[in-house]
């Protein structure tokens, strides 16, 4: 499959070095923030938190027109969720960012795009997926913590690639 365009969802410690390991390969990629000064600051080619070495590979993505951000969700080829997942006070994962990245991502999907959950979540954790896909995804690849295998299985798991491969690209079945 070839992958044209990637959305990178939060441009954070996670987010925006994947935005730019995947923009320096030559692949367009479209940064996703709700911060207005984390979305300026890459636009101008700068890294908007300290990360040494960052800045050279960053300004150079942008320069080449392979690296841009905004606030609104784009359609892709591949979308990759790298959004905060702090604890809540119980010491649960706090899921509220993964789940409003999702549902941010459900309506401008079509079917056959890719769809990868970086953000941290807790084995067992399926929602998100299901909640992106709009359906339970199909097939998932999954890191296993316990073993360091990737097992693949059906339904979906957390730090799950996703896709439909029951619908085309046009969203037909």
């Amino acid at each position: 499959m070839d992958f044209k365009t990637v959305a990178v969802v939060g441009l954070g410690y996670i987010g925006l070095p994947t935005a730019v390991a995947i923009a320096t390969r030559g692949i367009d990629v479209i940064g996703v923030d709700v911060n207005a000064s984390t979305i300026d600051s890459v636009n101008r080619g700068e890294v908007p938190f300290a990360e040494p070495d960052l800045a050279v590979a960053v300004s150079g993505a942008v320069a080449q027109g392979h690296l841009t951000a905004q606030k609104e969700m784009p359609e892709a080829d591949v979308f990759i969720l790298a959004v905060p997942t702090p604890f809540a006070e119980d010491h649960r994962a706090d899921l509220s960012y993964v789940r409003a990245a999702a549902e941010a991502v459900a309506p401008v999907l079509k079917g056959g795009e890719v769809v990868i959950l970086e953000s941290t979540s807790p084995p067992g954790h399926h929602e998100t997926a299901e909640l992106v896909a709009g359906a339970p995804a199909s097939e998932s690849e999954v890191p296993d913590r316990r073993s360091g295998s990737t097992r693949r299985l059906r339904g979906s798991l957390p730090r799950a690639g996703a896709s439909r491969p029951d619908h085309d690209r046009d969203g037909h079945q």
